[in-house]
């Protein structure tokens, strides 16, 4: 059974200057980010989770992250902090938010594969809009085709033409 997966957000995430410059999430900026009355409903709930920076132009992926033990299990853990803190010591002028890709259930999902398969997704997609997404794995995809998907030629033949407009590809 397909699973439907809702997204909320854009939850902002305070930062803080650190002592020798840059900026940081503080733990109390964590807590605060919790007692959002929007974020009460989430914390125990599961999916994927986006750590965005928005700049004057739009929001750029630069964590993608899923969990299956609820999002305030994982998402502020310290590996994943240090990562939000080179992003947004990177990025220097924008303002970092969280999204969230919600899974149906209420309890945590025996299968997590449609879980699984959103994340590697939502990676790959992140890895095109932003290159300097910080996610390591499942960045790569190992296939193309010529001149319709990830292909390093635009140019299309006859035959991929056809095959585009079978599959309704864009």
């Amino acid at each position: 059974m397909k699973k439907e997966f809702e997204v909320k957000g854009p939850f902002k995430v305070e930062t803080s200057p650190q002592p020798r410059g840059g900026l940081t999430i503080e733990k109390e900026a964590v807590e605060a980010f919790w007692k959002n009355s929007e974020l009460e409903e989430l914390k125990q709930r599961f999916g994927i989770y986006v750590f965005a920076i928005k700049t004057s132009a739009c929001y750029k992926p630069y964590y993608i992250g899923k969990t299956t033990k609820g999002y305030c299990k994982e998402i502020f853990t310290p590996p994943k902090l240090g990562k939000y803190r080179k992003a947004i010591n990177e990025v220097k002028k924008g303002q970092p938010y969280m999204f969230f890709l919600i899974h149906p259930a209420t309890k945590p999902p025996k299968d997590t594969e449609p879980i699984d398969e959103l994340e590697i997704y939502l990676i790959q997609k992140g890895s095109k809009k932003n290159k300097k997404i910080y996610n390591v794995q499942n960045i790569e995809q190992g296939w193309s085709i010529k001149g319709l998907i990830r292909s390093e030629t635009k140019q299309r033949s006859a035959a991929a033409r056809l095959f585009k407009d079978m599959f309704d590809l864009k």
